[in-house]
């Protein structure tokens, strides 16, 4: 018996009672699930039409024709070796191209990425060149003055330029700033310089009373002189005293300014000791030390309205920047007393320009000023423009400090009513960070950044002191007993020296740093 659909002996033979075929179960039962219909007669049938035949179970079926002799076995056993030999070929082929292909996709993901590495490098470089403001901005604003020839050949001489420094001054600040800027990228921080570990014992070393008159009482700048050994101060008394702390007393009282004390500057060049002080009586004036001692050898005129916040001295130490209320800032030369430039508003520009803060970048060719509205704006010294504009949530009030950090990379700034304190990237131009004090802590008055760049002094109702580029807290220092005014580094960080409300200038250090 033979199934009619395969031609094959069936393992379970059915039969259509219909048309009588013979068929294997498994084929007729898929063909009527597909068709409905007999394969052979095309009449309809259906599982129900079939009847299975019993057959005897020991039967075995026959071999095919094909394998009934040794030579046609053999035949068929090396068509089978030679497809497992070629499909093997087949996927060796697969694997060696799929390890090249993999190998190439490697290359190129290492290739993007070292690409990737370098235009970081290279972004990175251009942002702080931008941050800078090298030479080449500056040398685009002196070109625009000079004379522009015509198609003809003929030269028409341009209009000068409004806010032009002399050439003399440009090279100056030039020639300092790029000394400077070269030498800060291979710096590293000096042997002996203050750590972390240093700056968490931080204490109470000396702590020098009753400095300037009880009333009205408060000390609102600090400087330091280079050797560490002259501290200068100046208060609402309207005096400023300068105290030799290797001999324990005062050996000078600067009298002159007729308000308050905004803001000193001390000022060494070849020999020469200088400090500048401007105060709540519009004026900028400049002390020097003589034979019979210290006395006011000349001011700046142009400060004839508006109450003088920041005074700054320049890096090539002859020139001095200068900010106020009355919407203006000043660069002053301190060898001739003359005022080199007074820059107004900026047309055209949003915003107050009420001068409340103002600091220099380490490398001179920069300055930032901060604003009673809360504005930072960071000016290109030579071309009297502004570089850069940072403008943080309303809900900070004026600007009471501003601090570059000495790599010349961050500005912090803190915020009259606001118990924040912004950290600005000048290569990124924008706020990187935002510290924020204790609830119930009162906003931060001052902000100063160490000489080796690594950490950050808070001053508010106490002292604290964060590390750089982590932010995290280091020390808390709350020996005062007023607000802090004035912070101020010394002896390569391992000194922090602090003045305010209560009259008393604290000197905080490590024990074994003192």
């Amino acid at each position: 018996m033979f199934c009619a659909i395969s031609g094959e002996p069936p393992q379970q033979p059915v039969v259509s009672v219909k048309s009588g075929h013979l068929f294997e179960k498994r084929l007729i039962e898929k063909y009527l699930n597909e068709n409905g219909k007999d394969p052979i007669s095309g009449d309809s049938l259906t599982a129900d039409d079939l009847i299975q035949l019993k057959i005897e179970p020991t039967n075995v079926p026959p071999r095919p024709p094909t394998l009934t002799s040794v030579p046609s076995l053999l035949s068929t056993l090396q068509s089978e070796w030679d497809s497992l030999v070629l499909e093997t070929h087949s996927l060796r082929e697969q694997y060696v191209n799929g390890r090249k292909d993999l190998a190439h996709a490697l290359y190129q993901v290492d290739a993007a990425h070292r690409v990737i590495a370098r235009l970081m490098v290279e972004r990175d470089q251009a942002r702080e060149a931008l941050s800078n403001i090298n030479a080449a901005t500056g040398a685009a604003t002196t070109d625009s003055s000079h004379a522009a020839q015509t198609e003809n050949g003929d030269v028409e001489m341009q209009e000068e330029t409004k806010h032009a420094l002399p050439l003399h001054v440009t090279a100056n600040i030039d020639t300092v700033a790029a000394a400077l800027t070269a030498e800060r990228k291979k710096r590293k921080v000096a042997e002996g310089s203050a750590t972390a570990a240093t700056i968490r014992a931080f204490g109470v070393h000396d702590t020098l009373t009753s400095f300037h008159s009880a009333s009205p009482a408060g000390v609102n700048a600090v400087g330091l002189s280079t050797a560490n050994n002259l501290l200068l101060t100046g208060g609402n008394d309207k005096h400023v005293q300068l105290y030799d702390r290797d001999a324990g007393k005062t050996i000078a009282t600067l009298k002159g300014h007729t308000k308050k004390v905004n803001a000193l500057q001390w000022r060494e060049k070849e020999g020469c000791k200088t400090v500048v002080v401007s105060g709540g009586d519009k004026r900028v004036r400049v002390y020097g030390e003589e034979e019979k001692g210290w006395k006011m050898i000349g001011e700046f005129k142009n400060r004839s309205s508006g109450e003088v916040t920041g005074v700054k001295v320049h890096p090539t130490q002859q020139y001095v920047v200068s900010v106020g209320t009355n919407q203006t800032w000043s660069l002053h030369d301190l060898d001739t007393l003359e005022t080199l430039l007074d820059i107004g508003p900026v047309e055209g520009e949003k915003g107050d320009f009420e001068y409340t803060a103002l600091d220099v970048h380490p490398d001179g060719g920069i300055f930032a000023t901060g604003t009673q509205a809360g504005l930072v704006r960071v000016w290109d010294l030579k071309s009297a423009k502004m570089a850069a504009n940072f403008e943080v949530s309303s809900s900070h009030g004026a600007v009471s400090s501003l601090s570059f950090s000495e790599n010349g990379y961050y500005l912090a700034a803190a915020y009259t009513g606001s118990a924040s304190v912004e950290v600005f990237d000048l290569r990124k131009l924008k706020s990187v960070h935002t510290y924020t004090g204790d609830e119930g802590q009162s906003a931060p008055t001052v902000v100063a950044f160490d000489p080796t760049a690594q950490f950050l002094a808070v001053g508010g109702s106490d002292v604290r002191i964060l590390a750089n580029k982590t932010w995290e807290q280091l020390a808390r220092l709350e020996d005062n007993t007023g607000e802090i005014e004035s912070l101020v580094w010394g002896n390569a960080g391992k000194q922090l020296i602090a003045t305010g409300m209560d009259r008393a200038v604290r000197v905080y250090s490590a024990s074994d740093s003192a």
